[in-house]
């Protein structure tokens, strides 16, 4: 048990500083619910949001129709990739 002890508290401060070195968080809320990006490494003053969905996806009766709505969620959406 100590060994595991040891080892999720070596992870926890070997990972911990890894938000510092990404950057600014920010949040941004939208009518599906909060993302979550970060500031761009490569520009000044650019906060990044990857993956945000535009439309809900295209399976089952939404196949070959028009785009529909995206669904909300109750969590905040991690975009850091």
């Amino acid at each position: 048990m100590s060994e595991l002890k040891n080892f999720l508290l070596i992870t926890f401060v070997v990972f911990l500083p890894a938000q510092f070195v990404l950057g600014e968080v920010s949040l941004v809320n939208t009518d599906a619910g909060t993302y979550r990006g970060h500031s761009s490494q490569h520009a000044d003053r650019v906060t990044v949001f990857q993956g945000i969905a535009f439309a809900a996806p295209p399976v089952r009766d939404l196949r070959w129709k028009p785009p529909a709505p995206v669904i909300p969620f109750a969590v905040f959406a991690k975009l850091i990739e």
